[in-house]
């Protein structure tokens, strides 16, 4: 065995079902930032306002709770690759239909639709990363798929500089159809349920008692909170931070460099924190990044202009995905593998709600006359909040463990 092989496989035992998980991944984030980077474009060609666009944009994190809300929970009892394969089609299919919106409804429509394939997805790629890696590289492993997102944002923020709205729906969409066929040919059955075997007992387990026995009430309610909070700052940024930067006296060219640094920033965030993290370290990496996300959104909100908006926006998303990522890695701790997908399922889905508020919030808050500058200024407040709840989570994490 080559140093190669062998540093690979003292790390991720599981490669196939990691790479597949990391394309995915990307193709998720390229969806997710698809209406941020079309939104000025696009609400000027349908005809919406700044409220419609926010509920569009909304609408792909309405599907994303629901789809994680469910989807978790039927792959824990009818198999991860069955979900698997139906929220693929959902999300590949319904971002093509998005390119051929034609007013508010067709438009709020499809993003729900895509939203309900991403959602679906989402639970299952955190369960399937962490149970390809091995125990000390699996907040490592989780960190390069929520990183990869980070790539597929910068990809759709490359593709978005056509001049046509909607090739960034098309790219989105056509990469997950793609790789179904390659999936059913490289990807055996059995691979995608690598740490569990058929959860027949899944179905036996009540919600209640897989999301909250054992002692996991505490950590559940922290995570949930955890990712409602993160996913809320999240999502404002990533799909009004383009607008917000313009109306603070950036060029539309400047905002589009600025969310490619923003991509930047989210992957290696991600991998940072996720290092942090196996190295026995959540405390710290929570604080970090919680507090460092303050700070670089005041700069933000204060209007920094010219090449300092650069770093800065980079360095807006490292904080704030690094904090993300933490709970994203916590949480699947929680839960025992034969409810692990309903667990994460649940927690992303009570984030997403965050997603959904988020951006609709934003875009009320604007068409009712408050400044860009405000709407920035008024989430520190929330990532001063977030590290005070997130050491409570690690200590909830270790009683938890102690009782499974």
């Amino acid at each position: 065995m080559t140093y190669r092989n062998r540093w690979l496989s003292s790390r991720i035992h599981a490669p196939m079902p990691f790479a597949f998980t990391a394309i995915l991944g990307t193709f998720e984030g390229v969806d997710i930032a698809s209406v941020g980077l079309a939104m000025s474009r696009m609400t000027n060609d349908l005809g919406l306002d700044a409220a419609q666009g926010g509920y569009c944009a909304s609408a792909s994190m309405l599907g994303l709770t629901v789809g994680a809300a469910f989807g978790g929970r039927l792959a824990d009892i009818f198999g991860r690759r069955l979900m698997m394969f139906v929220s693929i089609m959902l999300l590949g299919l319904f971002s093509i239909a998005s390119a051929h919106a034609w007013d508010f409804q067709s438009m709020f429509i499809a993003r729900f639709c895509t939203g309900l394939g991403l959602g679906g997805l989402m639970p299952i790629l955190i369960a399937l990363a962490g149970a390809s890696a091995q125990p000390h590289f699996r907040s490592t492993a989780i960190s390069i798929l929520m990183a990869s997102g980070g790539i597929g944002s910068a990809l759709a923020a490359i593709v978005s500089l056509h001049p046509d709205w909607r090739t960034v729906f098309y790219f989105g969409g056509a990469g997950p159809v793609i790789l179904i066929p390659l999936m059913l040919a490289f990807l055996p059955a059995a691979a995608t349920d690598c740490d569990i075997s058929r959860h027949e007992g899944a179905s036996r387990i009540s919600l209640s008692e897989a999301l909250f026995g054992s002692g996991r009430l505490p950590g559940t309610l922290l995570a949930w909170s955890l990712a409602f909070l993160i996913s809320l700052v999240s999502y404002i940024m990533i799909n009004w931070l383009p607008t917000l930067l313009i109306q603070t006296g950036a060029t539309a060219a400047q905002s589009n460099l600025a969310m490619m640094l923003y991509s930047v920033g989210v992957i290696v965030g991600n991998i940072v924190s996720g290092a942090i993290v196996d190295r026995g370290s959540p405390r710290a990496a929570y604080l970090i990044g919680y507090l460092g996300a303050s700070a670089c959104i005041a700069g933000l909100a204060l209007g920094v202009a010219g090449a300092a908006l650069y770093p800065l926006a980079g360095a807006t998303a490292f904080f704030i995905f690094g904090a993300q990522l933490v709970t994203f890695s916590l949480t699947p701790m929680l839960y025992p593998a034969v409810v692990r997908a309903t667990g994460i399922g649940a927690m992303v889905a009570a984030g997403r709600s965050g997603s959904v508020i988020g951006p609709l919030m934003v875009g009320l808050l604007l068409h009712s006359g408050l400044s860009a500058s405000a709407v920035l200024l008024g989430l520190i407040p929330i990532c001063l909040l977030s590290p005070m709840l997130g050491i409570a989570l690690v200590r909830s994490l270790s009683v938890t463990e102690r009782q499974i």
